[in-house]
C-alpha cells in the first residue's frame, strides 16, 4: 500500500500492536472514518508472524 504522505508520531500505537500480534493476540483497529486505520496496519503488519485478515 503506497503512501503520499510521511506516516509521523505514531510510535507509540504501532508498538502496541505489535506487541499484540507478537504474542499472538488478535488485533481490531475501530476509529472513525479517515483517522488512519489502514495506515497503522500496513506499519504494524510486519510484527505479525501470521495474518488473517477480515473487513467488517
Amino acid at each position: 500500500m503506497a503512501h503520499a504522505w510521511p506516516f509521523l508520531g505514531r510510535e507509540r500505537e504501532i508498538a502496541a500492536v505489535g506487541r499484540a500480534l507478537a504474542g499472538g493476540a488478535n488485533v481490531v483497529l475501530d476509529g472513525a472514518a479517515g483517522v488512519g486505520k489502514s495506515h497503522l496496519a500496513a506499519h504494524a503488519l510486519p510484527c505479525a508472524t501470521r495474518v488473517r485478515a477480515s473487513r467488517a
